[in-house]
């Protein structure tokens, strides 16, 4: 098995970055919500008063 051997890869076409782009934008949004999720979770309800 050689080391460092890699095919070339033609670049990626504008609607493959696209869906790219929106995949990663996606998972970033689902992280941030479960992090806010996990925050309110930690915090005592607000008093009623």
């Amino acid at each position: 098995m050689s080391k460092g051997v890699r095919r070339q890869r033609e670049p990626l076409s504008d609607e493959e970055i696209e869906f790219l782009t929106h995949l990663a934008n996606g998972n970033a949004l689902a992280r941030q919500r479960r992090r806010d999720r996990e925050r309110a979770a930690r915090q005592p309800p607000p008093d009623p008063s």
